[in-house]
């Protein structure tokens, strides 16, 4: 169950009035750290995509295009993962905002 930090002890309240407590396990993660990196790294990814598309307009040759291609079908996989990861990170911690 996640519950924001705001509103912890009136969940734990809450959750030990429906009946007995026999185990109590809390856990708490602190997702800032991690969202800071993803986002720093997407900036990074999106960057170097833009350089790719540039380079790939400017290409001499088929071989060149076929190679600048290969290298920007793996950056735009690679920014799907760190978007997911993103959001994976914002579900973990409702009050930051979508990258």
């Amino acid at each position: 169950m996640r519950v924001p930090a705001d509103r912890f002890d009136e969940a734990i309240t809450r959750l030990e009035a429906l009946g007995d407590v026999l185990h109590r396990n809390i856990q708490v993660q602190d997702v800032s750290e991690e969202f800071n990196d993803l986002n720093i790294r997407l900036e990074t990814l999106n960057a170097m995509r833009t350089r790719l598309e540039e380079l790939l307009a400017r290409t001499a040759t088929v071989t060149e295009a076929l190679q600048i291609e290969r290298e920007l079908q793996r950056i735009t996989l690679e920014i799907e993962t760190v978007e997911a990861a993103c959001a994976s990170c914002a579900t973990a911690s409702p009050s930051r905002p979508s990258p």
